[in-house]
């Protein structure tokens, strides 16, 4: 049987078939290293260590990587698979080390999900060293990742600790985020029952990540069913347009427009990116005769759409063969105000590649009805 990538690099530091001399070069190595560096050794620990283990020095170990790290001639690589191994071996012969400092230091320096099980895996091992700073560090690096296995148990360790609620809604949201990422919305409401259950009351951020969960399931209806509930929390322009973005990320335009048409019957106006991402959604799904009436409503709100998105539809639907209505939306462009100077005339005129797009182009100016 073939084990992952992850599981070899377990079994690589946390074996208890390290040989001895391996440990004994690397305390060599440390040793020689502290007394060219003039450290001081502190007879006082740092920080309390297992009964099993008898503390022989304190050694700073972090002004020590710090000074390895500057030291070119040093053969300690900073990674977390070193801080890993000058770890199990100090704490393995017994010398005191400061486990929350170096821990947090792994967790910052991750850059795969393989490090970030590694780091889980030293978790469970210093479980009774850890801080709560500890765990808020490792379940944010599994949130990076979305490991949501692994955060699933780091959750439950925080809880038996009573490390949840202390920084409000976060711990939670994160949780929801991230199963929800992965489209697990009905195990994302569990962790929305324990937040209730603790006290603590559903955002924004709670309801943006049910809503893009659902919409990853295209769930339209119970989508929408949340975003209303959403409402019924309060309004805020912000969270519409953070919304909106979110969610043509996502690819979900039907939701996305929804939202837009809530925006414009409170009277609030998007921002320049929520449009813009609606029209690039539209596209991106072929829908251009959605994408000419969003534009509509850009133009009656009084914005100005980037001439190359309107670009992109005219040539798009020009494509598909709707020349028609090709010709009318580039009639409302011009009339609206935003592209009647010279230069605009003439990079529409410049949009024309063959005589057939030009006589269309001209076609529609001459024209004083709107066509449909």
């Amino acid at each position: 049987m073939r084990f992952p990538a992850h599981m070899a690099i377990r079994r690589q530091f946390f074996s208890t078939s390290v040989k001895t001399a391996t440990c004994e070069r690397l305390l060599s190595v440390l040793s020689d290293y502290y007394r060219q560096k003039n450290i001081n050794l502190s007879s006082k620990p740092s920080h309390e260590i297992s009964s099993h283990v008898k503390p022989i020095n304190n050694i700073p170990i972090r002004s020590s990587f710090s000074k390895s790290r500057q030291d070119k001639s040093s053969h300690f690589k900073d990674t977390v698979s070193c801080h890993a191994s000058v770890l199990n071996v100090l704490t393995s012969h017994g010398i005191s080390c400061h486990v929350p400092k170096i821990f947090i230091s792994m967790t910052k320096m991750c850059g795969s999900v393989r490090e970030s099980m590694l780091v889980a895996d030293i978790s469970r091992r210093f479980k009774s060293q850890l801080s709560p700073k500890c765990y808020y560090a490792l379940l944010d690096l599994l949130a990076r990742y979305d490991v949501v296995v692994e955060m699933k148990k780091v959750y439950t360790d925080m809880l038996e600790k009573g490390m949840v609620s202390s920084r409000g809604t976060y711990t939670p949201n994160l949780m929801i985020e991230s199963y929800c990422k992965l489209g697990y919305v009905v195990e994302s409401r569990q962790y929305l029952c324990k937040m209730i259950q603790a006290g603590l009351a559903p955002d924004h951020v709670t309801f943006t990540s049910l809503i893009l969960g659902h919409c990853r399931r295209h769930h339209v209806d119970a989508a929408f069913h949340v975003f209303k509930e959403m409402l019924d929390h309060g309004r805020c322009a912000q969270c519409y347009d953070k919304l909106i973005l979110e969610i043509c990320e996502v690819g979900n335009l039907e939701i996305a427009e929804r939202v837009l048409d809530q925006m414009l019957k409170e009277g609030i106006i998007p921002s320049d990116s929520a449009f813009i991402a609606l029209v690039s959604c539209c596209c991106k799904l072929q829908k251009y005769g959605e994408a000419v009436e969003i534009v509509e409503d850009i133009i009656r709100c009084g914005h100005l759409l980037p001439y190359n998105y309107c670009k992109i539809v005219v040539y798009m639907l020009y494509d598909v063969g709707d020349k028609r209505r090709a010709g009318s939306f580039i009639k409302k462009l011009l009339l609206s105000g935003f592209y009647h100077d010279e230069l605009a005339c003439e990079n529409w005129l410049n949009l024309g590649k063959s005589y057939s797009f030009l006589h269309l182009l001209c076609f529609c100016n001459i024209k004083e009805e709107t066509i449909c």
